[in-house]
């Protein structure tokens, strides 16, 4: 969907399937009653949305002229930890290529919470359909905030070089926010002996967990480790084994 013009938050929740009445913010189902005060400080004050019971009919999907900020607002679960990775991956769909531009691209850049996590990106026509995942951050690096009532916010912002022969829109297919991996499969990849120590290597992002038998009982190893996890092999010590656990 599409608005006309544009507006600051927090926009209208309740945004209908119908061209030119979706704007700038959407938001998931949650309780909205805390604004962030990295927001507040870029944004400027503004009143939250309060309960927002079911997710918005309507996104708005494309940057277009001056209207280059899409946000995403949501509440994040009070079971997760700031310590926490994750990853924002997102991909477009399609570009202004009219007969008249000379170099048809635009550029993308993503904000959490006010934070940039992902410098510009220029996409032209090649780089359509592709999906670009930022590097992992933590959710204390992007002032994050657990649990309902918090308003966090993914902002994709456009940049424009219609000026310049660039086009003037470009449609967004979709943003998604991931656990750190969320997007490869939780499995073993590698497991080698050398010089007396095991070191096992794996994609996705879970709990890595040792037992004596194969039938248990499971430990987490702590503290958590990552891929690549090595650790030395006693010669007189009896069988172990490892299985990685999704949270």
């Amino acid at each position: 969907m599409q608005e006309t013009g544009t507006n600051p938050p927090p926009g209208n929740p309740k945004s209908r399937e119908v061209n030119l009445q979706a704007d700038d913010d959407y938001y998931l189902a949650g309780v909205y009653t805390s604004v962030i005060p990295a927001n507040e400080a870029n944004y400027g004050p503004y009143d939250p949305a309060g309960i927002v019971p079911r997710n918005e009919e309507a996104a708005e999907r494309a940057f277009a002229g001056t209207d280059n900020d899409l946000r995403y607002h949501f509440n994040l679960p009070a079971s997760l930890n700031l310590s926490d990775q994750v990853e924002i991956t997102f991909d477009a769909l399609n570009l202004d290529q009219g007969v008249d531009i000379q170099d048809p691209r635009y550029g993308i850049e993503v904000y959490f919470n006010r934070v940039l996590v992902q410098p510009e990106i220029i996409i032209r026509p090649a780089q359509l359909d592709t999906d670009y995942t930022t590097a992992p951050f933590t959710l204390a690096s992007v002032n994050a905030r657990l649990g309902p009532g918090a308003d966090n916010i993914v902002h994709l912002k456009g940049i424009n070089y219609s000026a310049d022969g660039g086009g003037n829109w470009m449609g967004i297919d979709y943003v998604r926010l991931d656990p750190a991996g969320g997007s490869q499969p939780l499995q073993f990849t590698s497991s080698t002996v050398s010089n007396g120590r095991l070191t096992l290597t794996w994609t996705g992002t879970g709990a890595l967990e040792s037992a004596p038998t194969v039938t248990g009982p499971w430990t987490a190893v702590s503290p958590t480790p990552s891929s690549p996890y090595a650790e030395n092999v006693q010669l007189n010590q009896t069988g172990r084994f490892y299985r990685l656990r999704k949270p």
